[in-house]
């Protein structure tokens, strides 16, 4: 989902603001999750109360972005061409 919000981070003027908004709205929840996994990559191998706590807040937050799957496929199905497949 990363490579997907990169890839149209750049082109986000080409969409209406109900889909900007969306878009930064989701942005956002990346961010968070790259912050999270960073420290979490980056604790100290003695950090185990941390460690086992922020592994939870990840997991959650990953379930959030999992979860945006079908709205993210929902509010882009209109802007799709795929041609003949």
């Amino acid at each position: 989902m990363n490579i997907f919000y990169i890839g149209v981070a750049d082109a986000i003027f080409l969409f209406d603001k109900p889909i900007d908004d969306y878009l930064q709205k989701f942005g956002k929840m990346l961010r968070k999750y790259q912050m999270m996994n960073y420290v979490l990559n980056n604790l100290g191998e003695d950090e185990h109360e941390k460690r086992g706590t922020l592994a939870d807040a990840l997991m959650a937050q990953t379930e959030l972005i999992n979860g945006e799957l079908p709205i993210l496929v929902e509010k882009f199905k209109p802007h799709l061409h795929l041609g003949n497949i």
